[in-house]
Order: C-alpha cells, then sequence, then structure tokens
C-alpha cells in the first residue's frame, strides 16, 4: 500500500461566480456553526457511490448552508479517516451509519441509500 494519502476532493457551491467568491469567503470566516458539512468518501468503480454523489449534488444546488465535498479513495492510497467502505458519508465529521472503519478501497458492505443519506442531511 502507498505510504501517502491520495484523494481528489471537490467542494460545490450554489449560486453564481460572484456569489461563489462571496459563498466561499464565508467558509474561511470564524463562524462556521450555521453550516452543514457533509463529506462523501468513494471509491471510483463502486455502483452504490453514483446514486448518493449525485443526490447531494442536487441538494447541494438547493441548500446554500450545505457545503459537500466529495473525497475519492484511490485502491493504491491510505485510506482517509472514518472510511467505512464506499460511499461513507460524514455529517459534520460525523458517520449517522455507523459502520467499522476500514483500511482498503472497497464498497461498504451495507452502504446507506440516497433516500437515506439525503434523510439524515435534512434532520441536520
Amino acid at each position: 500500500m502507498g505510504g501517502g494519502l491520495c484523494v481528489t476532493s471537490v467542494v460545490i457551491f450554489r449560486g453564481s461566480p460572484q456569489q461563489k467568491h462571496s459563498t466561499a469567503a464565508t467558509l474561511t470566516a470564524p463562524v462556521t456553526s450555521q453550516l452543514v458539512h457533509v463529506e462523501v468518501q468513494y471509491t471510483a468503480d463502486c455502483p452504490n457511490a453514483r446514486a448518493v454523489l449525485q443526490r447531494m449534488k442536487e441538494l447541494a444546488d438547493t441548500r446554500p448552508d450545505l457545503t459537500l465535498r466529495m473525497t475519492e479513495v484511490k485502491p493504491d492510497s491510505a485510506v482517509p479517516k472514518g472510511f467505512t467502505g464506499s460511499p461513507t458519508v460524514l455529517i459534520d465529521g460525523t458517520n449517522p451509519f455507523d459502520g467499522t472503519q476500514t483500511d482498503s478501497a472497497a464498497c461498504a458492505l451495507h452502504p446507506p441509500s440516497a433516500d437515506q443519506v439525503e434523510q439524515a442531511v435534512k434532520t441536520t
């Protein structure tokens, strides 16, 4: 297994480029408790991840208080903290679906559905 962590992350914001700049500035401000931070950790070949990623993109477009980070877990690299299989969803750093930490880039045995993930985010 590789020595370092190799991930790809994208943060999606809602609105025009001018609003995106404004939103990004808000993210760097000290007060971020009003934002909901969602991270989806996934492997590129996991069929369960596609629906969750798509639903979270759609939700991020309608929720200005939501930041979305998509972290691709590569098979030849160390997995990120909290990864329980693809897709792993962390809401404000916590996995609402439990699961056991794994050290391999693999699909989860019992992944949450897109509906379950959306419900968990909406109740946050």
